[in-house]
């Protein structure tokens, strides 16, 4: 039986790197993307990913000018296969970034090092903002 389940585990984890292979190798600051007339940055798979421009834009017009160069995007919603439906955000400045340029976020508290959203909510902020944050999946 042992090794059935390390053979599940290793096709799990398979199944995880090609889910996070479309996730930015290296963040960009979302006053760089501003300045850039097509923003983009390198995947894992070393592929372009292609920020939307008018996603940039609102956001800037939401959020600080000062802190431009601060926000490194996209940020990340992390996905915990033990935790269903939801996945949460890591990274205080993220979440910061996150109820700046989204209304209604006001209840949701960044503690221990998390801010845990519902899936649902993540998705309406990835439809909003489309290309400023991901989904990345852990193991």
């Amino acid at each position: 039986m042992r090794r059935a389940g390390e053979a599940f585990e290793k096709m799990v984890g398979k199944e995880i790197q090609l889910l996070n292979r479309n996730a930015v190798l290296h963040k960009r600051s979302l006053k760089d993307l501003l300045a850039e007339k097509g923003p983009v940055a390198i995947t894992k798979d070393k592929d372009g990913y292609v920020f939307d421009k008018q996603a940039l834009k609102k956001a800037a017009e939401k959020y600080p000018e000062h802190k431009h160069g601060d926000i490194m995007l996209p940020a990340y919603f992390y996905v915990d296969p033990e935790v269903p439906n939801q996945c949460y955000i890591r990274d205080e400045l993220d979440a910061g970034f996150l109820k700046k340029i989204v209304e209604g976020l006001e209840g949701y508290k960044f503690k221990k090092g998390t801010m845990w959203l519902s899936k649902a909510v993540a998705n309406k902020v990835m439809r909003e903002y489309p290309t400023l944050f991901q989904y990345f999946y852990l193991p």
